[in-house]
């Protein structure tokens, strides 16, 4: 499986949501974005294409400085849309662009055994 990498295209549609989220360290839109890692994950059902990013996040502080900061952001790309999640899209990339967290082909593998 070919490594992801961060297209043009997804950058655009990731520098729109990312400031969005609450988890994200900067909420200005003046902000770098550098790839620093990736990795996908199978579906085994054939699902979804997981996709697992690690972005660089630079931008500049208060005082002038420089901060970087290192963000995990794990996509989903699906054929059809999930049912309910509407409001959770990122965007299209060129397709439609789910959070992992929203795809149950990313989460239950990370969950204990038993968990439910």
């Amino acid at each position: 499986m070919a490594q992801p990498t961060l297209t043009a295209p997804l950058s655009a549609v990731l520098r729109e949501w990312l400031p969005r989220q609450r988890w994200f360290p900067v909420k200005a839109a003046d902000f770098s974005l550098e790839q620093a890692g990736s990795l996908s994950l199978e579906d085994t059902a054939g699902q979804a294409r997981l996709e697992i990013f690690l972005l660089a996040v630079s931008s500049r502080t208060a005082d002038g400085g420089l901060r970087t900061d290192v963000v995990q952001v794990p996509l989903s790309y699906r054929a059809s849309p999930l049912a309910g999640a509407e409001r959770a899209l990122v965007g299209q990339a060129p397709g439609p662009a789910w959070p992992g967290s929203m795809t149950p082909c990313m989460i239950h593998p990370l969950c204990p055994p038993g968990w439910s």
